[in-house]
């Protein structure tokens, strides 16, 4: 793009999108889709942001217009930036409807469950609508009337969007030029920049990107890049222009300041400011702070900066935000020291093109935060169980969104509610060790290490019947008359594990044998895979006292917390009951 001051955000953006449409080209999976999706985003801040510094320095030369007293050419230098103003958004606004009937041409947006707040777009891939609306239908690209249960708007040549929105970019783009040159004289500039900026619709022969490709050089423009497009790269790719739109207004109307004066300054707010060493100190402990006068302006924007990163300037006042850190060495009270350079620079008033600047060293202490870990399990979890934790880290207050990173299980749930910021439950796969990394807002608190212990082994009853039927007397022994089905029962004892992992605790025999004995001497057995046996026809072998079940349980399940079956190992438990005639 010749000529142009781009700001590094913008200058990135543009690479990610370059990279973008190239990986689009070698057809590269959905998540390039997401890709797209997040630089869409990026652009739309972008260009709020560039609309809403237009509309302040546009008010900005109005308010300065009026204080210097109407003066002929400032108010015809006004009269240009409102003309300015007024096309450029509306441009934008244009290529904002054709956004919105793409999007909802393509499946709409994709909701919440509360229907309060949008995810995405349905139609992230579908490139078959896409095509229909920006490029039109067959070989003479016809604008369908409606797609889906949209209603088009009829085009002013009868084809797809894209076809008069190239003509119209590109005309708008000359217009800008000629204001840039007409404003570039007036603030003292030769105007011999008469293409500042290049057309923002080329087709594939005087496109750098495409016209040394065989395949693409012969394309037009709405062809080349919205033919059978996906969705969200179409939508990026129409926002990218809305944000050149943008930021050519904003050049423009950052040098019309000059004409009128508008970049002039003077200090004209003042206000007490207090520098505390803390802004929180704990009760019993000493509140300083030094309180002294301020001065600024609000007539025009300083450039405040720390390191690198300029901060948005409102009230002559810049904000500056940054996660604290806890690397390095701790002092002797055990807290780290954060620090950063903070720059301001504002126009010399002896010779305003000059910037003259401030610079300070800023420093800040940072404590460690705690991990405070709550649980009905205490500090030992069960393996293949839903140990419920509840995880907070009590410095953080209002600031903590508590993220989970498991190591040797899963994390099943996390809920971050009001009253629930923190809880989750764990299912670790195996005895011995898990760690879980507790992250709050993309930053890593700390790890915590718990152990992991089996689930209690399961003792089994046999019952009469069924589940519900009375224990058979093991001790003195049945009638055989008594006995026709058996049940094999089993169950925890452990009180503290049924307790607090209710969902856990159940145990399901699926392998049990039993075999009908007089003394040594085998005269039968059945071997079931439900806890319910039927041993009738063991029992019509009963001649006499003195026969004898011995029954061995050899597997169980277990239902956990996720309603699966799993197995359980266990030692082969046996039992015998005597049988009596």
């Amino acid at each position: 793009m010749a000529g142009g001051k781009e700001t590094p955000r913008q200058k990135l953006i543009g690479i990610m999108y370059l990279v973008l449409l190239a990986l689009l080209a070698l057809q590269v999976g959905a998540e390039i889709m997401v890709k797209f999706q997040q630089l869409n985003d990026s652009l739309e801040l972008l260009v709020g942001e560039s609309q809403l510094k237009s509309s302040q320095i546009l008010s900005n030369i109005e308010k300065k217009v009026q204080e210097r007293g109407n003066k002929e050419s400032e108010v015809k230098a006004l009269k240009q930036a409102q003309e300015l103003h007024t096309e450029t958004s509306g441009m934008i606004a244009r290529i904002q409807k054709y956004k919105e009937d793409l999007i909802m041409a393509t499946g709409g947006y994709k909701l919440t469950e509360d229907l309060k707040d949008t995810l995405g777009y349905n139609g992230l891939k579908d490139g078959d609508n896409t095509s229909a609306m920006l490029v039109g239908i067959g070989d003479s690209h016809k604008l369908p009337g409606k797609l889906g249960d949209v209603t088009l708007e009829a085009s002013k040549d009868g084809k797809g969007y894209a076809w008069s929105l190239q003509g119209d970019l590109n005309d708008f783009v000359k217009v800008l030029n000629k204001t840039y040159v007409d404003v570039d004289k007036a603030t003292g500039g030769d105007g011999k920049d008469t293409n500042h900026w290049d057309p923002l619709a080329l087709d594939g022969k005087d496109d750098p990107l495409f016209k040394k490709t065989e395949e693409t050089k012969n394309k037009k423009w709405p062809i080349l890049n919205f033919d059978h497009t996906p969705m969200i790269a179409a939508l990026a790719f129409l926002t990218e222009k809305q944000a050149k739109l943008a930021q050519y207004e904003g050049e423009i109307l950052a040098k019309l300041k000059g004409v009128v004066g508008a970049a002039d300054f003077k200090f004209d707010k003042l206000g007490v400011m207090a520098n505390a060493d803390a802004n929180t100190v704990v009760a019993g402990t000493k509140y300083r702070a030094q309180i002294f006068l301020t001065a600024f302006s609000d007539k025009i924007q300083p450039v405040i900066s720390v390191g690198s990163q300029k901060l948005k300037v409102v009230n002559g006042k810049g904000e500056y935000t940054r996660t604290a850190s806890t690397s390095g060495k701790p002092d002797k009270d055990g807290l780290y020291t954060n620090s950063y350079k903070a720059i301001i620079e504002v126009p010399d008033p002896l010779n305003p093109s000059v910037m003259k600047k401030f610079e300070e060293v800023v420093k800040f202490k940072v404590a460690k935060p705690v991990i405070k870990v709550e649980s009905d399990v205490a500090v030992s979890l069960y393996a293949n169980c839903g140990n419920a934790l509840n995880i907070t880290v009590p410095a953080l207050g209002a600031l903590y969104k508590p993220t989970f990173s498991v190591k040797g299980g899963s994390a099943v749930a996390s809920i971050t509610g009001t009253n629930g910021k923190g809880k989750l439950v764990i299912i670790p796969k195996k005895p011995g060790k898990i760690s879980v990394t507790v992250i709050s807002s993309g930053k890593t608190i700390g790890v915590q290490t718990f152990a992991v212990k089996s689930v209690p082994k399961p003792k089994f009853k046999i019952r009469k019947g069924s589940n519900k039927g009375s224990l058979v007397n093991e001790k003195s022994g049945e009638k055989v008359s008594k006995v026709g089905v058996l049940f094999c029962e089993a169950f925890i004892d452990d009180e503290s594990f049924k307790k607090n992992l209710p969902r856990d605790k159940n145990f399901k025999v699926v392998n049990w044998k039993v075999e009908l004995l007089k003394g040594s001497r085998p005269y039968g057995s059945k071997t079931f895979s439900n806890p319910s046996g039927n041993v009738r026809s063991l029992l019509s072998k009963v001649t006499s006292d003195g026969f004898r079940f011995f029954i061995s349980i050899k597997k169980v399940k277990r239902r956990n917390y996720q309603g699966k079956m799993i197995d359980e190992k266990i030692a082969v438990e046996t039992k015998q009951l005597s049988l009596n005639k």
